[in-house]
């Protein structure tokens, strides 16, 4: 489970967030929260906390 903060300083973390893939090509990160991929542009991440 991770926490991400974005530029501007937005956090996601409204549910459980885990990591899934990173893509070298277009540098996104995918994501699964609440059971749903979401995908975001790691140029825009500021900061990825690690819960264990």
């Amino acid at each position: 489970m991770v926490q991400i903060v974005l530029k501007g300083g937005d956090e996601f973390f409204d549910g459980e967030i885990t990591f899934a893939c990173f893509d070298h090509k277009t540098c996104c990160a995918t994501f699964i929260l609440d059971g749903y991929p979401i995908i975001i542009d790691c140029r825009q991440i500021v900061a990825i906390q690690l819960f264990t």
